[in-house]
């Protein structure tokens, strides 16, 4: 398997563990960030700021709301071999897949 569908496998199985909910949490029980991994993070934040033409505020408020932060964390080993529009895309496909799980148990 080449090292490009070994990422996407493993970015896809992150994805949805955390769309069902059964991400573990990847910060420790005082919800600190591995201090390495906070430019990362900074750098998906800016990513998918600038694509969404978001604020600050409206992308901090959509990576609490969808818990993105922390499946950022989880899934770094992934994620952090793709470049800005992958990460956005895939932060998106989270987000409906969270959306489609929540909608489901609605109904």
């Amino acid at each position: 398997m080449s090292d490009n569908a070994d990422s996407n496998d493993k970015r896809s199985e992150c994805r949805d563990r955390a769309c069902s909910g059964m991400t573990e949490r990847a910060q420790s029980s005082k919800g600190s960030i591995p201090e390495v991994l906070i430019p990362f993070i900074a750098y998906c934040i800016e990513e998918y700021k600038s694509a969404k033409k978001l604020t600050g505020k409206e992308a901090i408020t959509l990576f609490k709301k969808y818990d993105i932060i922390s499946y950022i964390v989880s899934c770094y080993g992934a994620l952090h071999t793709m470049g800005g529009l992958a990460i956005t895309e895939d932060i998106d496909s989270l987000i409906e897949g969270i959306e489609r799980n929540a909608n489901l148990a609605l109904a």
